[in-house]
């Protein structure tokens, strides 16, 4: 992978970006294979990172709907947008698959509401979705 990596592509805390950056580092140094395996790890997070983003921005409705609502049954999600229960479901799972919404089996009911975990990505996104 001849991509090019600088120092504003390493924004998470935690990581020291000298570790990450392969500078004048000789082949031969045992770090390197380290340094290689880091960067290709922060490099999937960050584009892992960009898709969600771009999902919540794009689902921004369905993300305030199910907020206001959670735990929801696509159902209820659905007749909330206005917008029938196959376009929701295949916009729900594409959240579940980003790990921005969690499904739940509960019973007979299938359930679905944000995860926690990405709470202030969330958040930051839907503002600026607003601001753009």
């Amino acid at each position: 992978m001849s991509h090019s990596i600088s120092k504003a592509d390493f924004s998470y805390q935690g990581i020291d970006r000298d570790a990450v950056l392969k500078g004048d580092v000789h082949e031969r140094d045992p770090e390197l294979l380290a340094r290689s395996a880091l960067r290709r790890a922060v490099t999937e997070i960050h584009t892992k990172n960009n898709k969600r983003s771009k999902k919540i921005k794009k689902l921004r409705y369905l993300i305030y709907e199910l907020e206001s609502m959670q735990p929801a049954e696509l159902k209820d999600i659905s007749d909330a947008l206005g917008q029938s229960k196959n376009t929701t479901r295949k916009e729900v799972d594409a959240l579940v698959r980003l790990d921005l919404v969690v499904k739940t089996v509960f019973e007979n009911n299938t359930l679905y509401c944000l995860n926690g975990r990405y709470k202030k990505i969330i958040s930051e996104n839907l503002i600026d979705g607003l601001l753009n």
